[in-house]
């Protein structure tokens, strides 16, 4: 944890407060600088084992009593080669545990480290590998959000928190998480103590405050059940782990991030339960759901789903893909992550790292002979130009698209770069949406939506070059209800408020 600003300098190993502390700081930099010198002496390489990361999966290869015995340790796997750390390297027992992990079938590479360095290392043992397995509760009562509710649940747990159990702890987060249909699970750290928030219906809500302790335990158990670096607090990583709840699968998508007070944590609570959602339930008015209908019985076309962040659009993907998926189709997607695993559809997940993006994968589906591809999102002119031959050539093709509305998607293409002839041919429905909190106590989000579907007239108008307003006026004169429209109707039938109708004026 970072301390306040003040005037005094900053050290970046820890907030130390004695004179005594500050000069055994001091003295340990000139001992790694005198054990790195050391170490290009002898023509090996220096790890500082305080800053460096560390693989649990490397650790997992040893004991805390065999790296005591000989003052080696393991920490770094990448598939067969194994970075192995030494701080008494000429030593007979050094050779000795390097000599096993060559006959375990490694390639080891041999770091020169300090004594400190490896003694820091016994706390990812003592809190990690070497607990006895606690049993964890995987049942709990769902319902309806109260924030009253998630608190006096905590409140009734507090042993678990006071006690430093971070499985325990972990897990009663992830329980009450997936009990109060939260999206997300925000840890905030402060000067003094860490705020865990609870993202539900799109509003956060403050259930549970954490001493530096506790969420030094519980964020070291969440990286481990992430696979992350668990010494790794000063870059941002991302990871996920799966979790059992009333006898079905969660995953927890973690993303650390660090910040003035400390390391912050959130987690995107995946709920497969979720992914079944039909398009009946979803909200959209008969007019609406009877062209998305429509446009799902072709054999080819592109249909768009347009909004921000948060306005339900990978729900309405999957309320589309539910309806496709039958025995005599081939469904494939390609998604920026993979957020529910689907029975008998085809997920990619793209790397933009590795170079396996939106166009390349989709140029790779094809390829594999499917009746219906799914794109996450189309981001850039190759992504839309190949889903749209796509579209040409026989495959329906989803995906999503961020503009303010559904008319507007169509310059938003064009200024990517797409030809007006390809567009005009290939686009067949596009539906843009938002979710709006509605009136009552619980303030359930209410989808407010407009569905455009692409008619020969409308073709013409994006062939020649059409404005938006224009556009639009084609749209409307076939019958098109814009989502301010519907956003009007919703509030006349007391579904939403003035307040919240004011969002999709703006």
């Amino acid at each position: 944890m970072i301390a306040k600003k003040s005037s005094a300098p900053i050290l970046r190993t820890g907030q130390v407060s004695g004179v005594g502390e500050k000069l055994a700081e001091v003295n340990q930099q000139f001992r790694e600088r005198d054990v790195k010198a050391l170490a290009k002496q002898k023509g090996t390489q220096y790890v500082n084992l305080k800053s460096a990361p560390i693989d649990q999966d490397a650790l997992r290869l040893t004991t805390w009593v065999q790296v005591e015995q000989s003052h080696t340790i393991p920490f770094r796997l990448r598939g067969k080669e194994l970075s192995v750390a030494c701080s008494e390297t000429d030593s007979q027992v050094c050779r000795d545990a390097i000599e096993n992990y060559k006959k375990m079938g490694y390639h080891v590479v041999l770091y020169t480290c300090s004594r400190e360095g490896i003694s820091s290392a016994k706390r990812f043992f003592d809190q990690f590998l070497n607990k006895t397995e606690v049993v964890l509760k995987t049942e709990v009562e769902e319902g309806a959000f109260s924030l009253q509710n998630v608190q006096n649940f905590f409140t009734d747990q507090k042993a678990v928190f006071l006690t430093g159990n971070g499985p325990e702890m972990v897990n009663m987060i992830n329980l009450k998480a997936v009990a109060s249909g939260a999206s997300d699970v925000h840890f905030q750290p402060t000067a003094n103590q860490i705020q865990v928030r609870m993202r539900v219906e799109g509003d956060l809500f403050d259930v549970l405050q954490l001493s530096p302790k506790q969420y030094q335990l519980l964020s070291g158990e969440i990286k481990r059940l992430a696979g992350l670096k668990l010494n790794l607090t000063q870059e941002p990583q991302d990871g996920e782990y799966d979790f059992i709840v009333n006898g079905r699968q969660i995953s927890a998508r973690v993303s650390t991030l660090p910040s003035e007070h400390g390391e912050g944590i959130v987690l995107r609570i995946l709920d497969a339960k979720k992914a079944l959602v039909n398009l009946e339930s979803l909200g959209f008015s008969d007019v609406q759901k009877n062209l998305i209908k429509a446009a799902l019985e072709k054999q080819r076309g592109l249909i768009l789903v347009t909004g921000p962040t948060g306005s339900g659009k990978t729900s309405t993907l999957y309320s589309c893909l539910n309806l496709l998926n039958t025995s005599d189709k081939k469904i494939i997607t390609l998604e920026d992550p993979i957020e529910y695993r689907l029975k008998g559809i085809i997920q990619s997940q793209i790397e933009e790292d590795e170079g396996y993006g939106f166009a390349k994968g989709l140029r790779a589906i094809l390829r594999q002979d499917p009746n219906v591809i799914m794109v996450g999102e189309i981001r850039d002119k190759g992504t839309a130009e190949t889903a749209l031959q796509a579209a040409l050539t026989g495959h329906l093709v989803l995906s999503t698209l961020h503009s303010n509305d559904a008319v507007s998607a169509i310059p938003r293409l064009l200024d990517m770069g797409v030809s007006p002839a390809i567009l005009s041919s290939g686009l067949e429905l596009i539906v843009s949406q938002r979710l709006l909190k509605g009136s009552g106590d619980l303030g359930k989000r209410i989808l407010i939506a407009e569905a455009l579907a692409v008619s020969d007239s409308l073709r013409g108008a994006i062939l020649q070059g059409a404005s938006s307003e224009a556009l639009l006026e084609q749209a409307k004169s076939s019958g098109f209800m814009t989502m301010e429209e519907a956003g009007e109707e919703a509030l006349a039938s007391g579904k939403i408020s003035d307040a919240e109708i004011k969002k999709l004026r703006t």
